[in-house]
């Protein structure tokens, strides 16, 4: 599933339903460098509608400072830790160096619990 030919495919699939379905193809946003570049450089043509248009550019040019955060079994506790470390950088109260330690902690913590559960 992570081969370029792979999520070629799956593109042209998907470009060929949305054919089928009159709709608009957006693309299929794959984190894979090399399969973006045939998607969005053959698959994917402009929709003649400007907001979609300028959607799918947007996409593109975040892609390289984008990130997901995996799930877990105490998601929104470790989202938690790390939006107060940056609040507490931030705010003046703490380095970054100290705020992310304390995150790791108390991340680290969440995490211990929701698995001691399960």
């Amino acid at each position: 599933m992570t081969s370029v030919d792979t999520w070629v495919a799956a593109a042209t699939a998907r470009a060929e339903l949305r054919a089928e379905a009159g709709t608009i193809n957006t693309g299929v946003y794959t984190a894979n460098h090399l399969a973006d570049d045939v998607i969005f450089s053959e698959i994917v043509q402009p929709s003649g509608n400007e907001t979609f248009d300028n959607g799918v550019q947007v996409i593109l040019a975040v892609q390289e400072n984008a990130y997901a955060i995996p799930a877990n079994p105490a998601g929104a506790e470790f989202r938690q830790a790390w939006q107060d470390a940056v609040n507490r950088v931030l705010n003046g109260e703490q380095s970054a160096e100290e705020a992310l330690a304390q995150a790791q902690e108390e991340a680290q913590a969440a995490l211990d619990a929701a698995w001691s559960q399960q």
